[in-house]
């Protein structure tokens, strides 16, 4: 019989306490630290313990005080069935919890948490008018508008990758492609990689439908994934695809080396596992100088995502797949017999855009300004040298890695003080770092006087 994890264990195990009244209906329970010795394992995987343990409403956490058995919680009733779980098929998560905390007071707080680009720097594109008659002879088939379809041919050009229309299909944003490429192309029981971090380990888009997801370590300080553990992954589990982020990574916001992409490319060749690319970053390059997806590296052996959603917002969701003409007409069918729909007026808006003379001078406003951000932010970090940040060349966000694990109390410091991040434990197993989207920190000065009061905090 399959032994259960680490953490399951130790619910159980603590459960057990409470009923023979080892832990008693509202004393405090043991520090995270201090369990973690009983038990022999991270401080981490205890704190996962607890927080389970606190959905389920077993525990409490009193912030400043510690954690408690509640009173509220009698384990006469835990015959009953969990609907909660019931429904979601996973176990319950930490995400949970602390992202209901921040949707509470995100109007009320500094909300550098959320993903998309600040609405304040979306690009004021000028659109022609339309009459009803125009829209309806435009050309759509089941992959998408035909006229989009040729401008992202165009684009991508630019990004030295050679497209024609029948290998495009246009999405409702690229996260729409990961679902149908779920659905067409992997079976319950089948795994992807993808790298630890990830943005990808929050969404129970691939839990729900049984698929595994085998996570390989990112060496942020060197910008590489580990090769060895890939192979190694390649070697032990029924992997189909390599989902990468590779261009301004979400959430690290690191680009990888060329050195570190050929291996990628060398290695998924030889034990022939495709390479689904995330590239919906790639239009904010502070750079100036062109970075080659893999896409351009291996045509053949990469499914490609891009997106205008992050330049043009979250209203306008529009985004695109490229693949070989047969997949992008199994993707296309598929969608049609859910019932999708693709709405043809955003597919008009990012054709407008993409076709736009001001086009290139928009991006390169926007991403002037996103500089700036950046540079600001780095000066306000360098004041505390507990905060690691990772060197970017564009994206949104900025990956701060403190000097040690934080407990979830001091996590709860950043929901205080009204300045909203993203914690490292949403996107993987880490408990010591953070992802701030930089792009929102229209107000600088007030950024610092609140990441200030949350250090002294942390001191």
């Amino acid at each position: 019989m399959k032994q259960q994890p680490k953490y399951i264990q130790i619910i159980e195990e603590i459960k057990r306490r409470i009923k023979a009244g080892d832990y008693p209906i509202g004393s405090r329970l043991p520090s995270e630290r201090m369990l973690a010795e009983q038990f022999k394992v991270n401080r981490s995987t205890i704190i996962r313990s607890y927080e389970e343990l606190t959905a389920i409403g077993v525990l409490e956490r009193r912030v400043g005080s510690g954690t408690y058995v509640s009173e509220n919680y009698n384990l006469l009733f835990e015959g009953q069935t969990n609907w909660y779980q019931t429904l979601t098929n996973h176990p319950i998560s930490t995400q949970s919890s602390y992202q209901d905390r921040i949707t509470k007071y995100r109007k009320k707080a500094m909300d550098l948490y959320t993903g998309e680009l600040s609405s304040q720097l979306i690009p004021n594109f000028n659109f022609p008018s339309f009459d009803w008659a125009e829209i309806a002879d435009r050309k759509q088939d089941s992959s998408g508008l035909v006229d989009l379809k040729e401008a992202v041919c165009k684009h991508l050009k630019r990004q030295n990758i050679a497209v024609n229309p029948d290998e495009v299909l246009i999405t409702s944003g690229a996260r729409q492609a990961l679902f149908l490429i779920l659905q067409v192309l992997l079976s319950p029981g089948d795994a992807v990689a993808t790298e630890s971090p990830s943005f990808l380990y929050r969404l129970s888009l691939f839990q729900s439908a049984g698929i595994k997801t085998i996570q390989i370590p990112l060496d942020i300080q060197r910008k590489k994934i580990d090769i060895h553990a890939l192979e190694k992954a390649f070697q032990n589990n029924k992997i189909k695809f390599l989902i990468l982020n590779p261009n301004f990574h979400n959430p690290t916001g690191i680009t990888l080396t060329s050195e570190n992409r050929q291996e990628l490319i060398q290695i998924c060749a030889n034990y022939q596992i495709p390479i689904i690319e995330d590239d919906v970053f790639q239009l904010f390059n502070f750079t100036g100088q062109k970075i080659l997806p893999l896409k351009s590296l291996d045509s053949l052996n990469v499914i490609y995502l891009g997106s205008l959603s992050k330049v043009l917002g979250s209203n306008i969701n529009i985004g695109w797949c490229i693949a070989p003409p047969f997949m992008v007409k199994k993707l296309a069918e598929a969608r049609e017999l859910m019932d999708f729909s693709l709405n043809i007026f955003p597919q008009i808006i990012a054709t407008q855009a993409f076709n736009s003379a001001e086009f290139k001078e928009k991006i390169n406003q926007t991403n002037q300004i996103l500089k700036q951000r950046h540079t600001e932010l780095l000066h306000i970090i360098k004041k505390y040298p507990n905060w690691q940040p990772t060197s970017i060349d564009g994206g949104l966000y900025q990956w701060l890695t403190y000097s040690h694990d934080l407990s979830m109390n001091e996590f709860e410091y950043f929901i205080e003080e009204r300045l909203l991040i993203a914690p490292s434990f949403i996107f993987s197993q880490q408990y010591n770092a953070i992802r701030i989207n930089f792009s929102k920190l229209n107000d600088i000065s007030e950024f610092e006087k609140r990441f200030g009061a949350i250090n002294q905090r942390l001191e």
